[in-house]
């Protein structure tokens, strides 16, 4: 498996109109509050099969909170962050001498926090990037008008600290998806900057 093989870009921008098509279909009587977790909800499940699509295999797993197909190995469904892709081995049991997977290593983990108006969530989900040992990081965003800028900056001092290809999307925040919302943008961590894809 080679992470650089994936056009991070391409994945994030067919998740999204997935999960934009996703949240035209609601009916619009849920609460503000359900709306937000509904179509978060909605946008992480979309963003974990476009991994799964490029990464599920016999030895890589893909975990998030809506995919159940790991349940009867692992016992859960999200593996520490939103999305992590692993790759998988074996190893025997102690008690009844059966084969056990374990992750013997992550290719991409993925956090995502939609909040818009608390820049501490920002940077306590964007620091759980700095404690995995993967590849490849990407953080979203919600868009912040004009504290994108402001989030890149934040963002910054703790990019620093990462280890791996670190990725930042900004998609619009779930509240707005009705409204002709805008397409995500992407930004590498590259040269101590974040540069757009």
């Amino acid at each position: 498996m080679v992470s650089e093989n994936l056009d991070i870009k391409t994945l994030i921008t067919g998740a999204w109109e997935k999960a934009l098509h996703r949240a035209l279909q609601t009916t619009g009587e849920e609460s503000r509050g359900q709306v937000h977790r509904d179509r978060s909800n909605a946008w992480v499940d979309c963003l974990g099969k476009g991994f799964q699509e490029k990464y599920q295999g016999e030895d890589q797993l893909v975990f998030w909170r809506q995919n159940n197909s790991n349940k009867s190995e692992f016992r859960l469904s999200e593996l520490l962050f939103d999305v992590s892709v692993c790759k998988v081995d074996e190893v025997q049991s102690i008690e009844k001498k059966k084969t056990l997977q374990f992750v013997s290593k992550c290719y991409w983990q993925v956090e995502s926090e939609l909040n818009d108006s608390d820049s501490k969530e920002i940077t306590k989900d964007f620091s759980k990037l700095v404690i995995g040992l993967s590849d490849d990081k990407l953080f979203v965003s919600s868009y912040q008008g004009a504290r994108q800028e402001q989030i890149l900056s934040m963002c910054s001092s703790i990019a620093r600290k990462c280890a791996g290809n670190l990725y930042m999307c900004f998609i619009e925040h779930p509240n707005k998806w009705k409204q002709n919302p805008a397409a995500p943008v992407v930004f590498r961590w590259d040269s101590d900057k974040w540069n757009p894809l």
